[in-house]
């Protein structure tokens, strides 16, 4: 089957069917999504409303409550938000607040982030001198009980311990795993969990005594936006996400930094594994659907997909299959038995629809990184390049490309001075302030990449800097005595016009100093 690609528009007519209890019981080769949440019909309807203030305010405001409910998820039949309008959620259980103007909403799907507890305050907020704000509530999603425990998938005894790594998520409404593969927000995960995944939550808290799962912070709570899958069954079965922002404006790499980056090479029978994920535990409640670790053995390798040990459990759907700190695989089914060769599945990250849907998706796929070297304003300079690139080139002139391996560690040094009065003020990597000394030592990340020299006018040296290198050392104070020594005028650091005692005094405060 080909990769399908859906769109954020697409997926909130899919959305709703997705969601419901999945069928408890011990499957050879089950899927392990539990997907969470039911239905619950909630109609309201603000009305055309108007604010002829010249402020912000409030204008209508409703309480959503759904009694005994675990958590709260609104879905909006419609909204009508000019400029400067939006609405806000607020939970009543922890005081958690999420604001959508018009296009946040349409980045969320028309929906919200998740709110623990049975009761969220919606409010339209009109923007000043505003006409007909509108908001229809069409419904609500919920969860009222834990879902059937999917029992397959543990090999000898449940060896899964609590973790905490940043770059693997917990997808919902489909009750799957996912994890962030590419700085630009991509993550990867089962493709049977494609259709039905719209949010992915980081920094997941432990569970409730009930077994209840509880939400993250909005702030660590992203919408999907985009996503290509595939839901072919064992070996052929994987998703590729990506993620719109959070409530602060920050992207998932942005906000923690860390991702779980694709093997360059396939695993061997036997290596060890790791299998990380959101998977059920009604043992220990405070584990529900909480990300676990799992040690494990590659047992099997197929041509698109491998057997391993490592315990999993419903919601370990596209959980990464990690192995030396890197990504071989996505958890896709679970089998009856562990033994011999058997165990559980998950698809290869080297499948090749795999790798094109990845590509296609994000520049993280691309093995090397490029750095193009410029100056602003343009000068033709030499810079110190160290070590030479994948084709044995370092120094040069601007402008002039080099290429590593991403995570490459590069130092660059560039001139103090570009030209008579034009003196070196900061660099820039991709736009952004990278650094403000002559010499800057960087890591080099997958893609293109524009790294800049700024130069600005002024007095590019200070005084105790003699030899006019860009540093204050011992190589100053020879350079002054040797000068002062000859008489010459550049030692006249009192500006006198007398070469004398004072002027090794001025000097050496200066060294001092620093400058």
């Amino acid at each position: 089957m080909a990769f399908t690609k859906v769109s954020a528009a697409l997926l909130a007519r899919v959305l709703v069917p997705a969601i419901g209890a999945a069928p408890g019981g011990a499957l050879a080769q089950a899927t392990l999504d539990h997907p969470v949440g039911e239905v619950v019909p909630f109609a309201l309807d603000s009305g055309w409303l108007d604010n002829a203030a010249g402020e912000a305010r409030t204008v209508w405001a409703e309480s959503v409550f759904a009694e005994q409910s675990m958590w709260v998820r609104l879905h909006f039949a419609g909204a009508t938000l000019p400029t400067g309008s939006f609405l806000r959620m607020t939970s009543l259980r922890d005081g958690e607040v999420q604001e959508l103007d018009a296009p946040g909403l349409a980045m969320w799907s028309e929906s919200t982030a998740y709110f623990n507890g049975e009761e969220v305050m919606l409010e339209l907020v009109a923007g000043p001198g505003t006409r007909a704000n509108r908001v229809v509530l069409g419904h609500i999603t919920a969860q009222f009980s834990d879902p059937t425990l999917r029992v397959c998938g543990i090999c000898d005894g449940d060896d899964r311990a609590p973790s905490n790594q940043a770059p693997f998520g917990r997808l919902l409404p489909s009750g799957c795993s996912a994890s962030v593969y590419c700085e630009d927000g991509g993550l990867i995960s089962a493709g049977h969990c494609g259709a039905g995944s719209d949010v992915v939550e980081f920094n997941v808290p432990p569970s409730g005594g009930d077994c209840e799962i509880l939400h993250p912070p909005v702030e660590d709570q992203f919408p999907i936006t985009e996503r290509m899958y595939s839901n072919g069954g064992v070996g052929n079965d994987w998703a590729v996400f990506k993620t719109g922002v959070n409530n602060l404006g920050q992207s998932v790499f942005i906000r923690y930094g860390e991702m779980a980056p694709i093997a360059k090479s396939p695993a061997e029978i036997g290596e060890a594994s790791a299998a990380v994920g959101y998977g059920q535990d009604a043992s220990q409640c405070e584990r529900n659907y909480a990300q676990q670790t799992s040690p494990g053995v590659i047992k099997g390798r197929g041509s698109t997909s491998y057997r391993f040990d490592n315990d999993v459990r419903g919601g370990s759907s596209g959980s990464a299959l990690m192995v030396g700190g890197e990504t071989v695989g996505v958890v896709t089914h679970c089998a009856d038995s562990c033994t011999g060769q058997q165990g559980n599945i998950g698809t290869r990250v080297d499948r090749a629809e795999f790798v094109a849907a990845r590509e296609a998706m994000s520049a993280c796929e691309i093995p090397d990184g490029e750095i193009v070297f410029e100056t602003s304003p343009f000068f033709v300079l030499g810079l110190d390049v160290s070590p030479p690139d994948n084709n044995g080139d370092g120094d040069g002139f601007t402008a002039f490309g080099r290429v590593w391996d991403s995570g490459t560690r590069v130092t660059v040094v560039a001139p103090v001075e570009a030209s008579s009065g034009w003196c070196f003020d900061e660099w820039r990597l991709d736009g952004a302030f990278a650094g403000g000394d002559t010499t800057l030592a960087f890591t080099v990340a997958q893609g293109s990449h524009s790294l800049v020299a700024v130069y600005a006018q002024g007095n590019c040296f200070c005084s105790a800097d003699f030899n006019q290198d860009g540093a204050v050392d011992t190589r100053d104070v020879i350079a002054f005595l040797n000068a002062w020594n000859g008489g010459d005028s550049s030692s006249d650091m009192d500006g006198n016009g007398v070469i004398d005692t004072r002027d090794v005094i001025s000097f050496l405060n200066l060294w001092n100093a620093g400058c």
